[in-house]
């Protein structure tokens, strides 16, 4: 977030650690066709490690946004943050419901075609909010 400070530009911040989580993701499908299990093993840590580091700056990236959004409408108030806060956590398990129905149904592979799909639903919500 300090790099997103300095720049000021956290939406496109934000943007790109989309991005990079989805194509950091799908590193794991080429983790499959290497041959040694202990190699495959130290890839798919590698590329945990990787992904990991980008998803670290979403959350935060991501509270500052609502933030600035909900201190410009007039009545701000903390409950407005603690709604928001609230209605987000409802629809991040209404939609892990829905994807783990869909990962049942079609295979677990089925995640790398989901993934790709709401990173850029994200991705346009963000540019759609500029």
């Amino acid at each position: 977030c300090k790099f997103a400070d300095s720049l000021g530009r956290h939406r496109l911040i934000l943007v790109s650690l989309c991005l990079a989580l989805t194509g950091s993701f799908q590193l794991f499908l080429r983790v499959a066709v290497i041959p040694s299990h202990a190699l495959r093993l130290v890839w798919a840590v590698l590329i945990t490690i990787l992904y990991t580091f980008f998803w670290c700056g979403v959350l935060p990236l991501t509270d500052y946004l609502i933030l600035k959004m909900l201190s410009s409408r007039s009545g701000f108030s903390r409950d407005l943050y603690g709604r928001q806060r609230l209605w987000g956590t409802i629809g991040y398990g209404v939609i892990t419901l829905i994807i783990s129905k869909a990962i049942s149904k079609l295979g677990i592979t089925s995640l790398f075609y989901i993934l790709p799909i709401s990173t850029t639903i994200c991705v346009l919500v963000l540019l759609l909010l500029a």
